[in-house]
């Protein structure tokens, strides 16, 4: 009987140290899962990029869900913080960070070229389109913008056509910015807020990858160093600097869909392949949201259609917490973002610690064979002119560790009177905002306006 007894006794701790071995490897894996991006996608999708051939059948909502798991993470900030902060303790140096988040040496771009020429021996060409809009933007800024739009019904069908996100087995297509969606019909050029009756198959949301129109898309051109020819198209710029038809959208289409803060007009670069990637974001407050729309969510969900993911993003705006700003951030990308309480500075000698000058931090963090994504808009306008009138100033090379720059310009602008407020400059007109971009696009940056 003593040796049965010790028997069960053995086996009985057995049994509990490998109960206690399974919840430790259990709680291992809930660990690994919440730091490393496991949480399950509440509206599960075909995944896909590119705008194939193959459709899938389901509702709109579920067409454009695709990119939305990430989010899925930001549930209940208060309890998710105590985690989070504890993470980026363990990880507080950046080598320690880069570690962390298993960067491969294929992330990190090692053993890829980098710029193959300089951005100053790109040539930039202003579609026919453009150059409409810039020989009668002084007059058309005087409340004039939407009569003229309504005159321009064949530039405007064409451009629409071509920011499709997702075909469909119709002439109507789905066109998406990650916040905000509309179904545009390529033949009427109708544009509608719900699905049409006539859909039944809606293609996966990808890349904006048309055969671009020289006269109504903008380009540069360049050649590589072995001599090959390369052209990259990009939006032009027409209207007030926003989607052509933000406040005048019934100058195309019956039905009104509101534009104003619709990013869908943004022609993003074709698939980067230097290096790393870095996304600078002045006016950084969430990740997912935003009175103008978020654009956190919408560079890296966006771009990565495009094949493009981002090594590091850094992040600024004074008035949201590190608390709060970190809750919002989906797991994926908790480890390669660096956000900062902090006011950004206007110049070099207006910085400090607490109020950094961003092109500095650039061309401290980064090379000029990195790309570089650079968005500015603090609704501040001394320091957003301040910032680009120094990287179009011919004492510095900053801007040269600049790919892509993204700025919402706040000036004297009737249609975008009641949303700017206080924020706008009265001093500058439309027309400045135009030679603003046309400058920056000149020395070789792919220069966008903002929302």
């Amino acid at each position: 009987m003593g040796q049965k007894s010790d028997s069960m006794l053995f086996l009985s701790l057995r049994r509990s140290r490998y109960k206690i071995f399974l919840l430790a490897l259990l709680s291992c894996t809930v660990l690994v899962m919440l730091y490393h991006g496991g949480s399950v996608p509440l509206n599960p999708a075909p995944t896909g990029h590119g705008q194939g051939s193959a459709m899938w059948s389901g509702s709109a909502s579920e067409s454009a869900s695709i990119d939305s798991a990430d989010n899925t993470a930001n549930v209940n900030c208060m309890y998710r913080w105590k985690d989070i902060s504890a993470l980026l303790a363990s990880c507080s140096r950046e080598t320690e960070r880069d570690t962390c988040s298993r960067e491969t040496e294929r992330d990190r771009g090692a053993g890829v070229e980098g710029k193959t020429v300089p951005q100053t021996d790109k040539v930039y060409h202003s579609s026919a389109w453009e150059r409409l809009w810039i020989d009668n933007i002084k007059t058309w800024q005087n409340h004039q913008i939407c009569e003229a739009l309504a005159q321009q019904q064949d530039q405007l069908k064409k451009f629409m056509s071509a920011m499709c996100s997702a075909s469909t087995d119709t002439s109507w297509c789905l066109v998406d910015d990650t916040q905000s969606r509309f179904w545009y019909n390529t033949q009427t050029g109708e544009m509608n807020l719900s699905r049409p009756s006539s859909v039944t198959k809606v293609g996966p949301l990808g890349a904006v990858s048309p055969v671009m129109d020289p006269t109504i898309f903008s380009r540069f051109e360049w050649n590589d160093i072995d001599g090959t020819p390369r052209t990259e198209f990009i939006e032009p710029l027409v209207s007030h600097l926003r989607h052509p038809l933000a406040g005048c959208s019934d100058a195309l289409s019956k039905k009104s869909v509101d534009l104003i803060i619709n990013r869908s007009y943004i022609v993003p670069p074709p698939k980067v392949s230097k290096g790393r990637k870095f996304y600078f974001d002045a006016g950084a407050s969430s990740w997912g949201e935003g009175a103008g729309g978020p654009s956190l969510s919408y560079f890296t969900k966006v771009w990565e259609r495009h094949g493009i993911e981002f090594n590091r993003i850094d992040g600024w705006e004074g008035s949201t917490s590190k608390e709060l700003f970190y809750c919002t951030v989906p797991n994926k990308y908790l480890l390669r973002t660096y956000f900062n309480q902090q006011w950004i500075a206007s110049s070099v000698e207006s910085s400090g610690v607490s109020s950094p000058f961003v092109p500095t931090v650039i061309r401290e963090t980064t090379s000029k064979d990195d790309y570089v994504l650079f968005k500015l808009d603090i609704d501040s306008p001394a320091v957003e002119t301040g910032t680009v009138d120094y990287l179009l100033s011919p004492d510095n090379d900053d801007l040269e560790y600049i790919d892509e720059f993204i700025w919402e310009h706040h000036v004297d602008n009737y249609i975008m009177q009641p949303f700017w407020g206080k924020a706008m400059d009265k001093t500058m007109t439309i027309a400045d905002s135009y030679e603003y971009f046309l400058r920056l696009r000149r020395q070789g940056v792919r220069a966008h306006s903002w929302v």
